[in-house]
């Protein structure tokens, strides 16, 4: 690589920081960037009015940068309430949103991820994308428990087959085929045998 192009990199991941930066300071709303590190990325933002049982509220994903060696998820999912103009943390979850193994999610600016998040005041789906696929998680507000719960799987696959491309699907819904799972307690381990059990080729 020439001088020329050295310069032509450098002036591309300048302007491509130049936007993030410009993104967050005009979309991140200030109480919220307060919350997190420097060092923090805000990859979704979603408000709703009402959201649960609080008069409003916003839902992040937020990445936060990998620790030394560790292998925990370096994303997580947080609900917020904005009650008396504050935001606080009512329900958070390091399981939702895949980044350790995503390369896009790993990667994504501020924002990025922005299209895969959509909330209204009693659901909250999140869309892990995949080059083949992709897993869906929905959450529903329960007034009897006061509490974020797992209503919705859906989990897709594209295989190479003998005679083409294979489409898989896998749907799980609360209560027929899914067991309680609170939010704060969700981890894809525990439905990864009825994702199996119920994956049905739909092409």
């Amino acid at each position: 690589m020439n001088k020329l192009q050295h310069l032509g990199v450098a002036a591309t991941l300048y302007l491509m920081t130049s936007a993030a930066l410009a993104a967050e300071s005009t979309q991140i709303p200030t109480g919220i960037k307060a919350l997190f590190g420097a060092q923090d990325t805000v990859l979704a933002l979603k408000n709703a009015e009402p959201l649960g049982n609080d008069d409003g509220g916003t839902v992040v994903v937020v990445r936060h940068p990998p620790g030394n060696g560790s292998q925990r998820n370096p994303c997580e999912l947080i609900v917020l309430n904005n009650g008396g103009g504050r935001f606080v943390k009512s329900e958070t979850s390091d399981k939702v949103v895949e980044c350790t193994y995503n390369q896009a999610a790993k990667s994504a600016s501020v924002l990025g991820l922005d299209h895969n998040l959509t909330v209204n005041s009693t659901e909250i789906t999140y869309f892990n994308e995949l080059a083949r696929g992709g897993t869906t998680y929905s959450f529903a507000w329960s007034k009897d428990k006061s509490a974020w719960h797992l209503q919705h799987v859906e989990a897709t696959s594209v295989q190479n087959g003998a005679d083409g491309v294979v489409v898989y699907k896998s749907i799980l819904d609360y209560p027929s085929s899914l067991p309680w799972i609170s939010l704060t307690d969700f981890d894809p381990k525990v439905i990864r045998e009825p994702i199996a059990q119920n994956r049905k080729t739909v092409k």
